[in-house]
């Protein structure tokens, strides 16, 4: 899978997910630092990118179906220790062949993890 992280997201986790066979580059990397919400979306959706990112408000959007795959973590921290456990956690997902598109948030509550998928038509 093509993913791209977003500014938040350390790069211990790019280093996870490219040891699990995906494709991984950075919005920086990509020279998307500094576009707004839509516009990276817009980029996503154009060059076939799944956005993960640190930022909950891609999982408040109201989705289209044009949408791309979107991943938000919902950490009690960003720290790279607890993004790489967060991301590991997700692989299971993201190492589908084709997992469906939509908004996917994990959130971290106390000890536990919860993943949720939303996808266009769903409340946000």
């Amino acid at each position: 899978m093509r993913l791209l992280l977003d500014e938040s997201v350390p790069a211990e986790a790019a280093s996870v997910l490219r040891d699990a066979g995906h494709r991984v580059a950075t919005v920086v990397g990509r020279n998307f630092d500094g576009y707004g919400d839509e516009a990276l979306i817009a980029a996503c959706r154009r060059e076939g990118w799944t956005l993960v990112t640190l930022d909950t408000r891609f999982a408040e959007r109201t989705r289209t179906p044009a949408d791309p795959r979107i991943v938000t973590l919902d950490l009690s921290d960003g720290s790279p220790a607890t993004v790489v456990r967060a991301v590991r956690a997700v692989l299971p997902v993201l190492n589908r062949s084709r997992p469906p598109g939509g908004t996917w948030q994990l959130r971290q509550n106390g000890t536990s993890v919860d993943l949720t998928f939303s996808s266009a038509g769903d409340s946000a």
